[in-house]
Parts: structure tokens; sequence; C-alpha cells
């Protein structure tokens, strides 16, 4: 199920993924801008005063109802990028249908003007590997930076007070005190994977256990020498699935420039083995007893 992304900004195909790229990184940076505010995040509540323009810009603060603020950037690799031209629109909070209290964040709709009626017209900015750029429900519930933000979220009824909270139980079941950047909770749920790597120990989790998925597999390897051309940042997507009841990962998309570069083809799967007890079998417990949709995008 697709939400809060329209599917024109990313379309997968049998060869690899594309971004919408209307717009560039290229141009000039713009170090100084002045204070992002805005009073709601609500898509029904919005008003033209909430519409910002972030094109440019390498970082920038956000006020929410001048009360709250959080200090953020566009994307990293070897060094902060700033955020793509023509990027201008609302802050909104997401919350994913028929997934975990832990799924959703506050995203950025690029819009086409600054009526709030375009946001249906509009649609969310990706990060460099495809996915939407998000400040997690993870993030509000643990990084110090965005606390403030977080409870002046709850404050104003925009995230039910449990949401933080469960994050908070569940990071502190791995002791994680930063927020992770992908959590798994679904079977054929996209997540990206550093082209080249062999291994995975990302979280996966439900509504009452986190626990580490870690494996190995050779589904993001690259042909020959190209494994040493991998840019800082290139991500392929992938999935755990079943395939004749056995766990698999699968390729579900690679970066254009790749196509041809990999060792397995979009679509391939490779069979995951692990020791029961291990984390991986743990984490395989929790997918395959999963009930949650999942969100396309992450």
């Amino acid at each position: 199920m697709v939400r809060g992304v329209s599917i024109s900004a990313m379309r997968g195909h049998d060869q690899g993924w594309i971004i919408r790229r209307q717009f560039s990184t290229s141009q000039a940076v713009r170090y100084r801008t002045r204070n992002a505010v805005v009073s709601s995040v609500t898509p029904n509540s919005l008003t033209s005063d909430d519409h910002l323009d972030l094109s440019g810009k390498k970082a920038a603060n956000l006020w929410y109802r001048r009360t709250a603020h959080v200090y953020f950037h566009y994307d990293f690799a070897d060094n902060f990028l700033p955020f793509p031209e023509k990027t201008s629109g609302f802050f909104y909070y997401h919350s994913p249908q028929n997934a975990p209290l832990f799924a959703g964040g506050m995203r950025f709709r690029v819009c086409p003007s600054n009526d709030p009626k375009t946001f249906q017209d509009g649609f969310d900015l990706l990060k460099r590997n495809g996915f939407p750029w998000e400040i997690s429900n993870w993030r509000l519930a643990l990084n110090k930076t965005s606390l403030a933000l977080g409870k002046e979220l709850v404050n104003s009824g925009t995230i039910q007070s449990n949401v933080l909270r469960l994050c908070r139980k569940l990071a502190s079941q791995l002791s994680l005190h930063i927020a992770p950047h992908h959590v798994v909770y679904a079977l054929k749920q996209p997540f990206p994977m550093t082209l080249g790597v062999t291994r995975y120990n990302n979280p996966v989790a439900n509504e009452t256990k986190m626990t580490r998925g870690y494996m190995r597999s050779r589904i993001v390897e690259l042909l020959g020498t190209d494994v040493f051309n991998v840019k800082t940042g290139d991500v392929a997507h992938v999935c755990f699935d079943l395939e004749d009841g056995h766990p698999v990962i699968r390729l579900l998309s690679v970066p254009p420039e790749y196509v041809g570069k990999m060792k397995y083809k979009v679509g391939d799967t490779e069979k995951l083995s692990f020791n029961q007890g291990s984390g991986y079998s743990q984490a395989w417990d929790i997918l395959k007893n999963s009930t949650y949709g999942h969100d396309v995008y992450g």
C-alpha cells in the first residue's frame, strides 16, 4: 500500500529504480537561512504561511508553533548535501495505515504552489536512496536534538503519547540511544541495503519486541571490480519474503547506473539460513507472524 508518496515520485521497473529528479543539488548552496516556522503539520490544517522553500539550503532550523524546534539536513554522502532545487512545500506528519504504532514521522511534501489545496498534487521529498526524507518517530523519541519537537507534537495532539513511549521502550531492548535508520516490521517491506555489503544487522520489530536481524547475503554483490566504484550512500532496495515456505531476501531494485553490474538480477531471491535461537531466527519469527501491511517506501 502506498501512503504519502505519489506513485509518480518513484516508479520501480524491471531494470532499476528512478527518483523523480526535476530538481538538482548542483546549484550554489545556501548556508544561511531564516528559521522555518510552521503552525501545523496536519494536511487539513495547513495554511499558506506553513509553506517553506528549502531549495539549495544545506541546513535549516524548523520551529513548530514557535515553541519547539529541530535542526535538520537533507542527506549525507561524505558531507552534508543541500536540499535539491525546487524543494518547496509543506512539512506534514505521516502515519501509515495497517502498521505498528512506531511507524511514521514528519515528511516534506513538495507542492507546485503555496496553496495548501495543492498538497494532494504534490509528492514526498525523497532522499538519495529513493526512500522518503523523514524525521521519524524514532528520532522524535530518542535523539536529544528532537525531543522537544516530539513533546510538542504530542501536546498538539498530532502524535499519540503512547507512540513515542513505545519507541523508547523498544529501543531500550537493544540499548539504542539514537534513532535507527530503518526498522523492518513486515514481509515484502522494502528497505535499503548498501551495494556490495554481505552483512545485514538492522532492527526488526513488532509492538512488543525489537531484535537485530543478523544475516549474511550476497544479494547486493557486484560483479568483478565494480565493487570498488560504489559511491557513498548508493543502495539497492530489498525485502524479506517467503518462497516455497522458505525465508528469502529479494532484490527489488537497483540504481540505473548499476544495472548489469550486479550478481543478481532485479526480482531474484537468495535463500536465508540461520541457527535456531540466533538473532536472525528471532527476527524471522517476528516477520513471519506479522499481521501488518507495509508502506511501499518504508
